[in-house]
This record gives structure tokens, sequence and C-alpha cells, in this order.
């Protein structure tokens, strides 16, 4: 049977139900009432309500324990056939993945070619080749010798502490009147 065929008959079907329940009880029925009702599984019920719900021909109204649901406009299932036939077939689908599997092993059988060389593993091999020859020309500044050279001109503090060298005279002391 036709896939889309079947998703119409069912989707009239919960339709149906949510009708004829409403009439029988006097009241919308539950996601569980209408499945026991209609004598289809919860998640199918689920699955189908969901759907008219977003095309609008059901409501449903959440409650702290359990979904109503009741109709809202019946008119628009004659708008199901052609939402349906919008939709990608499930052939569609297949067939792209098909395609994409079979291009995934094409991929694949190309590696494992003896003869296949990665563009990739060349040029980093012919880098590496270089680098080794004239490791000069890829030196980068060391960051350190920058403070290398900025510390050569300033004084050890240890050793003005110790006494190697001479103390400056600290101009606050002279705002202060200590004297040496």
């Amino acid at each position: 049977m036709d896939v889309r065929k079947e998703f119409l008959e069912t989707a009239e079907l919960v339709v149906a139900a949510v009708r004829v329940y409403q009439y029988r009880e006097g009241t919308p029925p539950s996601y569980e009432q209408l499945a026991r009702f209609a004598k289809l599984s919860t998640e199918v019920v689920y699955h189908f309500v969901r759907k008219l719900a977003e095309i609008g021909v059901l409501r449903v109204i959440e409650s702290a324990f359990e979904g109503k649901v009741i109709l809202e406009d019946t008119s628009k299932m004659s708008e199901l056939p052609r939402i349906i036939e919008e939709t990608p077939d499930f052939q569609d689908h297949l067939e792209t993945l098909t395609e994409l599997k079979e291009k995934l092993i094409q991929d694949v059988d190309k590696k494992m070619d003896p003869n296949f060389v990665d563009e990739n593993k060349v040029t980093l091999a012919q880098e590496l080749k270089e680098r080794i020859k004239d490791p000069s020309k890829f030196k980068k500044a060391n960051p350190l010798d920058a403070l290398k050279s900025d510390s050569a001109n300033k004084e050890n503090p240890l050793d003005t502490f110790l006494g190697k060298k001479e103390k400056k005279s600290n101009p606050l002391d002279d705002l202060w009147g200590k004297k040496k």
C-alpha cells in the first residue's frame, strides 16, 4: 500500500474518531482515550494529532496531567493531500543516501589505492625537508631574548641590597628630612 495513502487514511481515521468520541461521550478525548477508541497505538495518535494540529485541523488543550484533542477546522482536511504531495518521497531520500554512500566508498577506495598520493602530505614533507636543510629560515624570534637585553641595562636589586653597589639617594628622603 502507498505510504501517502496510508497516511491520509489514518489522518481521516483520527479526525473521525475525535468527532465520534466527542459526540458519544460529550467531552473531548485525551490521547490515550483516542488511541483506545480508534484501536491505534498511543504513539501513532500522538504523531497524527501533532501533524493535524500543525495544519489546523485539530487543537490540543494541554492540562497538567493530559492533553484533550478537539476539532478545530475540518475544512482544512482538503489541504492534506496537497501537503502530502509536497513532502519528499522516502524513495528520493533513499536514492540520495545511496549516492552519498557510493561516493564515500569511492573516496575510501581511492585513498586505499597503493598509488594514491595525498597532496597535503606531500606539501608537509617538502616543508619539513626545507626546515631540515636550513633551519635558520624558519627560526622564530625568542620572546625571552628581549627580556634578556632589557635586564642587562637594569641594576640587580639584590646587588644593591647586599651592598655591592652604592645606593642612590631617594628624592623623598629630602622631603621627609632624612639625611645620610
